[in-house]
């Protein structure tokens, strides 16, 4: 990384420009990005469109039809530009094994990739549903995988670093408190 501090006699000609960095987490997490833009950068997360915004991308009216084409094709607007199902179906497995394999298992030096395919599959299975760390492991366990409560914890950890999935925790309302254990898993 050039830093441009370093270079004598920027300081009078480097505000005048604006510098974007953009792409994939799997070589420099936005935390680390930070420490070496420290004051002087504004990170936005990207993620897929939500259901309005792929109406108003794709010009559709809200209806049954509309939200099943949603579910069927995602909300990735490159989908836009490929136009048969197949095509569509391979970006995402693409997407989804370059996240997996580049941010996740070469960043992390996971050696247990078939236990993270398998960990993101019951994710993909239990959307919506609680789940915790514990009853992930059982799961595992009864389908005789090798899962430990650390390598879960670890995993799911890098899933959500990476953003592939988002968590989303259980609230009392009552006592205003975030509680600890269950939680639901989306995709991003």
């Amino acid at each position: 990384m050039i830093l441009f501090q370093n270079i004598w006699g920027t300081q009078s000609y480097v505000n005048r420009f604006e510098i974007v960095i953009t792409g994939s987490n799997a070589n420099l997490l936005s935390t680390e990005l930070s420490t070496y833009l420290t004051g002087r950068y504004l990170l936005f997360h990207i993620f897929p469109f939500s259901y309005s915004e792929y109406l108003g991308f794709h010009h559709l009216e809200r209806n049954k039809q509309s939200y099943i084409a949603y579910l069927k094709h995602g909300g990735m607007p490159e989908t836009y530009f490929l136009h048969d199902l197949e095509t569509k179906k391979n970006y995402y497995q693409n997407l989804r094994d370059a996240i997996l394999l580049k941010d996740i298992v070469r960043r992390y030096q996971v050696r247990d990739v078939y236990l993270l395919e398998k960990l993101v599959m019951f994710i993909i299975d239990s959307v919506g549903s609680y789940l915790s760390v514990n009853k992930i492991v059982n799961h595992m366990k009864s389908n005789n995988y090798k899962a430990t409560h650390e390598t879960i914890g670890a995993y799911l950890k890098y899933l959500k670093d990476s953003y592939f999935i988002h968590e989303s925790e259980r609230y009392d309302i009552k006592g205003k408190k975030i509680l600890t254990g269950e939680r639901k898993y989306y995709l991003n």
